[in-house]
């Protein structure tokens, strides 16, 4: 088995279909051995990560993009790493809009029942005074 090879051909038998199932990509690959599937199924998973794939059921993919043919697999982990980095990025972001949302409510719920509770002070000190009076 010369991994090259099979890379090339897992990219052209990917480029070749728009949808295609897991078995017609191991027979494609002429899969015997039981480690094969594992390899051809990392450049699968690979690729899909890259967002060039897309599982749409189970044993079931799409082509989403075209991949280039020159596309070696370490840069095809460098685009998936990228991706997973942009992807935490995006995702703390988020949080931390989150979070000064929340901080924000927080804050203005304090000031609504401290002015609450000044007000009720108040109303409290005028009907004493008011009680005084009489």
């Amino acid at each position: 088995m010369n991994k090259i090879n099979d890379w090339a051909k897992a990219i052209e038998f990917f480029n070749s279909k728009l949808h295609y199932t897991r078995e017609q990509y191991f027979l494609y690959m002429n899969c015997r051995k039981s480690n094969s599937y594992n390899t051809f199924d990392t450049y699968r998973n690979n690729l899909e990560k890259a967002g060039f794939l897309k599982k749409v059921d189970r044993g079931m993919y799409k082509k989403v993009k075209k991949i280039p043919s020159d596309l070696t697999i370490n840069k095809c982990f460098e685009i998936t790493r990228k991706l997973r980095e942009e992807t935490i990025k995006k995702e703390l972001k988020e949080r931390e809009l989150e979070e000064r949302e929340r901080e924000l409510k927080e804050k203005e719920e304090n000031e609504i029942r401290k002015k609450m509770f000044d007000n009720s002070y108040n109303n409290v000190k005028r009907l004493e005074f008011i009680n005084e009076e009489n």
